[in-house]
């Protein structure tokens, strides 16, 4: 979260979030099936609900 963020749905409170989210996408298009890949979120401070909700 950034240092005068509020709102802790808003992506755009979160440092590098929207990367992650990014990186999530293209992970689940190079996968052959939602069982191929495994994400780990939820450190560093991220948005964890919006990366696992990615859709790619």
């Amino acid at each position: 979260m950034i240092k005068n963020g509020t709102n802790y749905n808003d992506i755009y409170n979160y440092r590098n979030s929207k990367y992650f989210i990014n990186s999530v996408i293209e992970a689940k298009r190079a996968a052959r099936g939602v069982k191929d890949i495994v994400i780990f979120a939820g450190a560093c401070q991220s948005f964890f609900e919006a990366i696992m909700e990615s859709r790619g």
